[in-house]
């Protein structure tokens, strides 16, 4: 957990190369100890990464770690699809923002709000109201205002994995 959160933070400042190196030492050590709590960290700061960098297809491989049986968990829980998808959907929205397939992302939007206001879930949610934003969906940004204003008043600032700005 401990690398992975240090990947995020060198994501925070921009240092996509120590992002590289740090989530491919915490993949390691994820994989070694079968212990998968870090993965979602690290796959999201890789594809964020990845995609400020414009290697769209990189982030997509990202992702694709995170729900490929036994490279992270042995079986990825429907939620952790979901984490997927978002941040497929952003990265489809950072590519080509008339790519975004508007229902699947109002569809991904719902799930995220469902499941309550877990601070894991951020990521997530910030990916799909920037692909909102991006598609030119303001009606599901405006969903995603409520959670957002709480997680901001109880003094979170950034996300965790997928590295995004709270009061942004």
């Amino acid at each position: 957990l401990v690398l992975s959160q240090q990947a995020c933070l060198h994501l925070a400042r921009g240092d996509f190369a120590a992002v590289e190196s740090t989530a491919r030492a915490a993949l390691l050590a994820t994989q070694r100890s079968r212990y998968p709590w870090g993965g979602p960290l690290i796959v999201g700061a890789r594809a964020c990464a990845a995609a400020q960098r414009g290697a769209f297809d990189e982030a997509e491989l990202a992702v694709a770690t995170l729900v490929t049986p036994g490279a992270i968990f042995d079986a990825p829980a429907p939620l952790i699809q979901v984490v997927a998808a978002a941040y497929r959907e952003l990265i489809a929205a950072l590519r080509d923002p008339a790519s975004v397939d508007r229902p699947r992302l109002g569809n991904l939007l719902k799930l995220v709000l469902a499941a309550g206001g877990d601070i894991h879930l951020l990521a997530p949610l910030c990916a799909l109201t920037e692909a909102a934003l991006r598609a030119g969906l303001p009606e599901l940004c405006a969903e995603c205002e409520r959670p957002l204003q709480r997680a901001e008043a109880n003094g979170v600032v950034l996300t965790a994995g997928w590295v995004q700005s709270i009061p942004r």
